[in-house]
């Protein structure tokens, strides 16, 4: 059976999408997935997968365009310009993803049509899928941090200058830091090369410095995803959190699945520490960190 999947948005949505193929194949086990990438002619989604998981689509196709720059649609919120529709992809991709298969599904992450899907869904909610590719002997070391705090592609998280300086300047004195940058934000990064090691390569590598660390430390973004593939505790800034542990519940289902991960922006330092401390020793970004509150109290766990 061939099935066609279609993929919208960012390398986030694309790994988000791609976790819940297994569950696919439990219902269809000989199937195979042809993948059609709608990110109007942004091929790092596609080169991700093909990178990681070479073998999960026989084919991924990236669509150059949507339809029509604006699309309005009638929502139950009202009117919306929604170009992700899936109406607003051209002819003839439309055409061959919905005829030329056996089956096709929407995993647009944001349209939440695969809520209702005939696959479980829910049981692979939490499952990131683990790299295909060799990435080598694991190394972990324990009091190794890696760090992602500056996106050149998605403003809506990013944190100030100073915040970022202080707050890895503090983590330096327990931690050794690897931080992530690219030759266009590198000098973002400028004042903590005195305390961090600061590097520009790729994503393979990025895989395998975050699979062989402690702990990941992150903004929202792509390479978060990353974090929950490898198996590494992984915690972000998010923009559309005001309070640590109240999650809007709708960036909860789509891109934030643990919540206790996920930090409002210029989350006190303290309290980042306290998150990492515990990851430290629990091995997880499962956990909640109540400020003030003993992590042995809030698991009520009574022997030490």
């Amino acid at each position: 059976m061939k099935i066609s999947i279609r993929m919208e948005g960012g390398i986030g949505d694309h790994l988000c999408a791609i976790r819940f193929l297994p569950a696919i194949k439990e219902l269809y086990q000989d199937c195979e997935f042809y993948g059609f990438s709608d990110t109007e002619g942004n091929y790092a989604p596609k080169n991700i997968i093909e990178t990681f998981w070479p073998s999960l689509f026989k084919n991924i196709e990236a669509i150059p365009t949507k339809k029509n720059e604006t699309n309005i649609v009638n929502t139950r919120f009202g009117k919306e310009d929604y170009p992700a529709a899936l109406d607003n992809i051209p002819e003839p991709h439309l055409h061959n993803m919905l005829n030329n298969y056996d089956k096709f599904y929407d995993m647009h992450i944001d349209g939440l049509k695969w809520l209702k899907y005939d696959f479980n869904w829910s049981k692979y909610f939490f499952q990131f899928l683990e790299p295909e590719i060799n990435l080598g002997k694991i190394n972990k070391q324990k009091n190794h941090l890696a760090v992602s705090l500056y996106s050149d592609n998605n403003s809506s998280n990013l944190l100030g200058q100073d915040y970022v300086y202080n707050l890895l300047s503090k983590l330096s004195s327990k931690y050794k830091i690897t931080i992530f940058a690219t030759e266009k934000n590198k000098n973002f990064y400028a004042n903590c090369a005195k305390f961090s090691n600061i590097i520009c390569t790729d994503l393979i590598n990025v895989a395998r410095e975050i699979r062989n660390s402690f702990a990941f430390l992150c903004i929202d973004s792509g390479l978060k995803f990353l974090g929950y593939s490898v198996g590494t505790p992984t915690f972000n800034f998010l923009s559309q959190i005001e309070s640590y542990g109240n999650l809007p519940f709708h960036q909860y289902i789509r891109w934030n699945p643990f919540v206790w991960s996920v930090l409002p922006l210029y989350y006190d330092i303290s309290h980042v520490e306290g998150l990492l401390h515990n990851a430290s020793i629990y091995n997880t970004h499962l956990l909640a960190s109540v400020p003030g509150v003993a992590i042995q109290n809030l698991l009520i766990d009574r022997f030490d």
